[in-house]
């Protein structure tokens, strides 16, 4: 397995035990044996280059896998409060980001979609339609442009240099 093979695999693994909720060695094996093949898939019918298309410094990939987790969580304990106090108010916001490669493109658009609360309804280009569950626009902007997308700049770094 190569170096970009080996990042992805621990990316999916995260995601993997992220969506699990659990470490139960079962889970685990099968998750293992799951991102093994779909990378192998990939590999095979989709002819990528994980090199050329994945080149993202490991300790930044690391970096960025953290602070999602961290802001799925936190926006799941936000959209908890909202439920429960009722302050569901959903609205389209319209977001045009900086990022220029598709991969950035897509990471974010995914990054939105998994944070509980904001889902991203269509994308084109760099141009994104989310619907929100907070009506505070200027906030999810904010929250979308300076956090979001500073930290998926990474997968943006190699079309920028």
């Amino acid at each position: 397995m190569k170096k970009r093979e080996l990042q992805i695999f621990i990316f999916m693994m995260f995601i993997w035990i992220a969506l699990n909720e659990t470490v139960r060695p079962l889970i685990m094996v099968v998750g293992i044996f799951v991102c093994l093949y779909s990378i192998r898939f990939i590999n095979r019918f989709f002819k990528v280059n994980f090199a050329k298309e994945f080149d993202v410094p490991p300790f930044k990939f690391l970096k960025y896998c953290v602070y999602i987790v961290k802001e799925i969580y936190l926006a799941g304990w936000d959209m908890l409060k909202r439920i429960i106090s009722g302050d569901v108010k959903p609205i389209f916001i319209k977001y045009e980001s900086d990022l220029k490669s598709d991969l950035a493109n897509v990471v974010l658009a995914n990054s939105i979609t998994s944070t509980p609360g904001t889902i991203t309804v269509h994308r084109d280009n760099n141009n994104y339609l989310i619907l929100s569950a907070n009506s505070d626009k200027e906030s999810v902007i904010e929250g979308v442009r300076d956090g979001m997308e500073t930290e998926v700049r990474i997968f943006d770094e190699r079309q920028v240099n």
